[in-house]
């Protein structure tokens, strides 16, 4: 969540999400309590329709620059998922479940060909960071996914059908917004 969403600066750390995650963010307090025994402070932000989970605690920023996450711009550092994090398949899946919870997305992809519509529901992560795509579509690789990186090297996709229904039940997401499209997909 914290390579998605999330910055670490000088005294805090902080996660920024759509106001509209009401139940993820609720969530995501709640892992930072559980994980670490602080409770976050909620600032919403009045000129865009956006919330950030706030903890300004010197040790937790000393802690994640200690485990491998950098301050500053992840962009601008082309972070990567951290090699402890890679080397345990428990921590490799539940990194893979943040980063697409946070940058990802579950679609449906229309399309006509010779006056007939198709429509498959695919999902995708998008960063800005070469390195993090790289290990996100790795990792998938190595959890026995078909996976496609986009020719600009910042969206990895799965677009095979069973692929999607076994990201769904191995991975799986503990964000709403995507939950309900996968709800909806599933009836139609």
């Amino acid at each position: 969540i914290l390579l998605g969403d999330g910055n670490i600066s000088l005294y805090n750390i902080g996660i920024t999400f759509s106001s509209e995650e009401k139940e993820y963010i609720q969530y995501v307090c709640w892992v930072i309590r559980k994980l670490f025994g602080v409770s976050p402070k909620i600032f919403r932000h009045k000129s865009r329709k956006a919330v950030s989970i706030i903890v300004n605690r010197k040790l937790l920023v000393d802690f994640c620059q200690k485990v491998g996450f950098k301050m500053g711009n992840k962009v601008k550092h082309q972070v990567d998922i951290p090699t402890w994090i890679k080397e345990d398949k428990t921590f490799a899946r539940e990194c893979v479940r943040g980063l697409f919870d946070t940058d990802g997305c579950f679609f449906n992809h229309d399309y006509v060909v010779g006056g007939k519509k198709y429509s498959y529901f695919k999902i995708a992560f998008t960063s800005a960071s070469i390195p993090l795509v790289s290990s996100v579509a790795e990792t998938l690789i190595n959890f026995g996914f078909s996976v496609r990186i986009s020719k600009n090297h910042k969206d990895v996709r799965i677009e095979d059908a069973k692929d999607v229904c076994k990201y769904i039940k191995e991975i799986g997401s503990h964000n709403n917004k995507h939950l309900d499209k996968i709800k909806k997909w599933k009836v139609a």
